[in-house]
């Protein structure tokens, strides 16, 4: 069931859920497999987080329930690496110092 802000939602965006799914596949490829779920509680709603791995790519659906168990949210949210940087092999740290800077005065 969705809550009413999800239904007011889709109606003013002129969305159904079966459209935003079918944009979800033709942009991602079939779905595979769940890989995770995490659901922590805030502010008297909960958050379903599931990875799931598309055949192009993996995302984190995000599904965010009121209190009522209603989905008051649908979010589809790219996923964090797991992988640490490594520089190239080429790369010679000693012909370079690394620090943080500032360009620009808008930031």
């Amino acid at each position: 069931m969705l809550a009413e802000i999800m239904v007011e939602s889709l109606k003013e965006q002129n969305l159904t859920l079966e459209e935003i799914w079918s944009d979800v596949i033709a942009q991602t490829g079939k779905l595979g497999k769940l890989r995770k779920l995490k659901s922590p509680r805030r502010w008297g709603t909960m958050r379903l987080y599931v990875t799931c791995d598309f055949e192009e790519v993996s995302l984190n659906v995000k599904v965010v329930l009121d209190k009522e168990g209603k989905v008051a949210g649908l979010f589809f949210l790219p996923t964090q690496s797991s992988e640490v940087y490594r520089p190239p092999e080429y790369a010679d740290s000693r012909l370079f110092t690394e620090r943080e800077c500032i360009v620009g005065d808008e930031w």
